[in-house]
């Protein structure tokens, strides 16, 4: 559990938790009110004022108590044992808490709803660490299908928990011992826990959870969710460069379709082609294609055979062995000539060869695929597959760095937003490569301005941070221009956030004054607002809130006329954090008190505080 800094517990402090204890007791939802006591005696606690956090944490149960549903009394106490484990000067009042919860849930009328909180409760303890205590609430279950039901929901909540935290080593221990959650459960849980260890790298927890889903396999009845489940774990050993394993697993997938009785040709053709792909993917091409080769070339099955053979082939390509991926590839166009839409399956094995050959640098192969690929496109009707397969195209010869082909692809695209979308991917290329002027002149062949604006904002933010002020600020005021003109109204407004947006995320400006000056041109008092909040925002993320503090006379009037939103409340914690971080308490606190709604009033608060902790913490 987290552990506290030390904090100077002054007046200033004193006065401002006082002030949220306050505010606390005007939020008339009770569960609400109790959780955010709670996180007041939290505060407290860091401060080492543990008499003032024993008795707001006090107030905070008996708040809950006041909940009238038995079951979400349960709950709400649950979740302030939950808030209590992340401070050390409170985790000994979670037993107290949860032996008050258990007396409420002892009372509970219905057995059903009883159950319920008593898995909650076991939950709590199981979270701080009190097993052997969560299993003496359990048996308290009656002795029904609730039991498990309720030892279900206790599991589930306990293996989130334990995932939330990133501890996935006892995530895999818990859904390996319980008895409530069902096989298919478990193997979806097992496989996305390594799936996530698989991006984290970290390699023997994937191996553990796939271990795992492989002992629950054996018990599994069901062939066909078997070979399905096989191939995936395969692929998980694939991926993270276990070949020799992932080759076993799909053998004995193979061994497991010889035991499926019914023929239903479609589902042993999806089977069939999901092996093929485990065996490409573990490099063994090959062995793929002869499996590839038992799928009938009879509709349906046929769709999963050219998909097949495509994946065989871009293994092939990544083996080197172009001759036999063409074959492959060949073989697949010939099966597509019996679909309904041979040319567009054509096109798109084409783009997939592509693909492969630009991930394994073959750039040689790319242009020929993707130039047969274009042809095909060009005999194919209006529509919008059609055009996406161009887009497609285009992206790849720019992954290719094949920019001048890419170009010519994209200026010979009919429809008008597509052909725009390739430009607007062109151009961003060009400003990601440096290449600005080449960026330009594409831009000025786009005649939609909603895809010229946000690329000029980006070559503004190129300029400035190259040091080339005045040409930066004219391309900014450029590209809001260009965003005004939008017809309308919304793409208008998602044009000039998106301009605003691109330009400080790509630049850490100094020229505040004169970007506000050209924001101000905008005329439009609400959008006006949320950008200038937008910028606010940037600069006190990155620790610059003095040189935007002159904005906020500008803004808090505005924003105190909007109504009750998210974005409201957004908008309010970057001004008086702002000011807060700025040392510029007094305005902070002048701001926070004209606030109405008291939980966001207290969360304002306890912001308030933590910033002015941070400053002076020792």
């Amino acid at each position: 559990m987290t552990v506290s800094a030390s904090y100077h517990f002054d007046e200033f402090v004193s006065k401002l938790l006082a002030d949220t204890v306050v505010a606390a007791k005007n939020i008339k939802d009770a569960r609400i009110k109790s959780m955010t006591l709670c996180r007041i005696a939290l505060h407290y606690a860091r401060f080492e004022q543990q008499n003032q956090a024993l008795d707001i944490l006090f107030q905070a149960l008996n708040t809950a108590k006041d909940i009238k549903q038995s079951g979400n009394q349960v709950k709400a106490m649950g979740e302030l044992a939950g808030i209590c484990l992340f401070e050390p000067a409170l985790q000994n009042q979670v037993d107290e808490i949860l032996t008050q919860a258990l007396q409420v849930a002892q009372n509970i009328g219905s057995s059903q709803e009883r159950d319920l909180a008593l898995a909650e409760i076991a939950f709590r303890y199981a979270s701080a660490e009190e097993s052997a205590r969560a299993m003496q609430v359990l048996d308290l279950v009656g002795e029904s299908s609730t039991k498990n039901y309720a030892k279900s929901c206790f599991d589930r909540s306990l293996i989130d928990y334990y995932i939330d935290l990133g501890k996935h080593d006892r995530a895999i221990e818990l859904i390996s011992e319980s008895e409530t959650i069902c096989s298919d459960d478990k193997l979806a849980m097992l496989t996305s826990i390594s799936v996530d260890s698989a991006d984290l790298e970290q390699f023997e927890l994937v191996d553990r959870a796939l271990t795992q889903a492989m002992q629950i396999l054996f018990n599994l009845n069901d062939c066909r969710e078997k070979v399905l489940y096989l191939a995936e774990i395969a692929e998980g050993y694939s991926l993270i460069g276990y070949r020799d394993r992932a080759i076993q697993i799909l053998m004995q997938a193979l061994d497991a379709i010889k035991n499926i009785q019914e023929e239903n040709t479609e589902d042993r053709a999806y089977m069939l082609a999901k092996i093929a792909d485990g065996f490409a993917l573990a490099g063994q091409p090959d062995y793929a294609l002869q499996i590839a080769e038992t799928i009938e070339n009879t509709e349906p099955a046929l769709y999963w055979k050219v998909d097949a053979l495509d994946k065989i082939a871009g293994a092939y390509v990544e083996a080197g062995q172009i001759e036999r991926a063409n074959a492959a590839l060949f073989e697949a166009f010939e099966l597509a000539n019996s679909m309904p839409n041979p040319n567009q399956q054509k096109a798109y094995s084409l783009i997939q060869m592509a693909e492969k050959s630009v991930k394994s640098s073959r750039i040689d192969r790319v242009a020929e695929l993707l130039s047969q690929a274009f042809e095909i496109t060009q005999s194919l009707k209006h529509s919008k597959e059609k055009y996406e397969t161009q887009l497609s195209i285009v992206f790849w010869y720019k992954e290719a760095v094949l920019y001048d082909r890419a170009l010519e692809i994209a200026i010979h695209i009919e429809d008008r937003s597509s052909r725009n979308k390739a430009l607007n991917l062109l151009a961003s290329s060009y400003i990601d490569a440096g290449k600005l002027e080449d960026a330009v002149q594409l831009l000025e062949t786009i005649d939609d301005p909603v895809y010229r604006c946000e690329p000029y904002s980006k070559i503004a933010a190129k300029h400035t941070k190259s040091g080339q002020i005045k040409q930066g600020l004219e391309m900014f005021a450029k590209a809001v221009a260009i965003a005004k003109s939008i017809k309308n109204r919304r793409e208008r407004q998602l044009g000039l956030i998106q301009v605003i947006t691109s330009y400080m995320n790509n630049c850490e400006c100094s020229y505040i004054v004169e970007i506000v000056e050209i924001v101000k041109t905008i005329k439009n008092a609400s959008l006006e607002t949320y950008l200038l909040t937008r910028i606010v925002y940037f600069y006190n993320q990155s620790g610059q809130e003095t040189k935007v503090i002159y904005l906020y006379p500008q803004i808090v009037p505005k924003i105190e006329r909007m109504k009750d939103s998210p974005a409201k409340t957004s908008f309010m914690a970057g001004i008086y954090s702002g000011y807060a971080k700025a040392g510029q308490y007094n305005q902070a606190l002048d701001f926070v008190r004209k606030i109405k709604h008291p939980e966001t009033k207290v969360q304002a608060l306890l912001d308030i505080v933590d910033i002015y902790a941070a400053v002076n913490s020792h």
